[in-house]
């Protein structure tokens, strides 16, 4: 198994050509597509000086090239043309159920949600220290969990690969930047992917992303999308 990214790349490559606008903000970056569609990515408020004019030839090795291809693929498979399903994570899966859980980035939204009903869960987050347990024991909690809410950007810091091979439980990748492509059910235990779906041009979304403002401000204006394995 190769990594989501590189798989899209060496599968579907990248056409440059085909992006009319490129915008970059602190916390995300966007793409407009020349047919309309937006794709986005966070960047976890690395910087990013990166233009279209650096991206002849993208290198994989590259977290900002990541980026930008993850937000790429992101434009080109989170499309109304595909048959998504609707709906929150939280009204999806019952987490009452899970009795170890484990989320690797923190999503916050999730969490007090979580905590009003009396759900425990490991939280694993470079940025988020003071709510989450020390990343030393990531791997330890992972081989022993049910379950893991794993957030989308493991697909450009390339930590992808690592956590699905020491997961024991069931993965739900969720985030706007989630590309909603079923490779990604090649790995076995990823049982749902959960997106977002953008109106093709709406300015609004990339003038957000543009003004350094977050998914709290934006993914209002888009559609909550997810895919399960069958």
């Amino acid at each position: 198994m190769i990594d989501p990214i590189r798989y899209l790349y060496e599968n579907y490559s990248f056409e440059k050509s085909q992006i009319r606008e490129l915008i970059t903000g602190l916390r995300y970056l966007a793409v407009l597509l020349k047919n309309g569609e937006i794709g986005v990515c966070a960047t976890l408020s690395n910087d990013f000086d990166l233009s279209l004019d650096d991206f002849d030839k993208p290198n994989l090795n590259d977290f900002r090239h990541r980026i930008l291809l993850n937000a790429y693929y992101n434009a080109i498979f989170n499309t109304e043309k595909n048959d998504y399903k609707y709906g929150d994570i939280t009204e999806i899966i019952d987490f009452k159920n899970i009795k170890d859980l484990v989320m690797i980035g923190y999503f916050r939204p999730v969490v007090e949600k979580f905590q009003k009903a009396g759900i425990n869960v490991h939280i694993f987050d470079l940025k988020n220290k003071e709510v989450t347990v020390p990343m030393e024991f990531q791997k330890n909690y992972l081989k022993k969990c049910d379950a893991a809410i794993v957030t989308a950007t493991t697909f450009y810091n390339n930590t992808f690969l690592d956590i699905t091979e020491n997961c024991s439980g069931d993965i739900y990748i969720l985030g706007p930047s989630t590309i909603m492509h079923p490779y990604i059910f090649e790995f076995s235990n990823v049982k749902y992917l959960f997106g977002s779906l953008f109106e093709r041009n709406d300015n609004r979304v990339l003038d957000i992303i543009g003004q350094d403002l977050g998914t709290r401000h934006f993914l209002k204006l888009g559609k909550k999308v997810f895919l399960n394995q069958e």
